[in-house]
């Protein structure tokens, strides 16, 4: 930190931390199929997940193909006919 005339500069230091895996017991999740119909499919049990003991945020992707062959990979559900999986990503 640069020093000034109130206080004296100071050398860098690293930043050392440690992190700890938590379990969590996941739910078998349930498959889910839509109609297409011009509107964002989110994927509706997401909820499930939130709810679990430990977990503090859940982030939802969306992958997959749309009709015309061009790949998909969004934080955004989909609005467009294809087949899409999803992949969570937990927060403790």
């Amino acid at each position: 930190m640069k020093g000034d005339e109130n206080h004296e500069a100071s050398a860098t230091r690293p930043v050392v931390g440690t992190t700890t895996k938590h379990q969590v017991n996941l739910p078998e999740m349930q498959d889910y199929t839509t109609v297409y119909n011009g509107n964002g499919q989110v994927y509706p049990y997401t909820s499930t997940l939130t709810e679990l003991d430990g977990v503090k945020t859940v982030e939802v992707m969306y992958f997959g193909t749309l009709t015309n062959g061009t790949p998909y990979s969004s934080a955004e559900a989909p609005v467009n006919a294809g087949t899409y999986s999803v992949r969570f990503y937990l927060t403790p």
